[in-house]
């Protein structure tokens, strides 16, 4: 999963995130299990 926070000077945030389809599908944990 990857995340990204911006800030302004006014204060304002605005953020991202992307995980991949299938750390969704199968959960994260074994997600990364399967990339060890």
């Amino acid at each position: 999963m990857y995340s990204r926070d911006l800030d302004d000077p006014d204060g304002n945030s605005l953020g991202f995130v992307y995980m991949e389809q299938q750390a969704i599908d199968e959960g994260p944990g074994a997600y990364l299990e399967g990339l060890a």
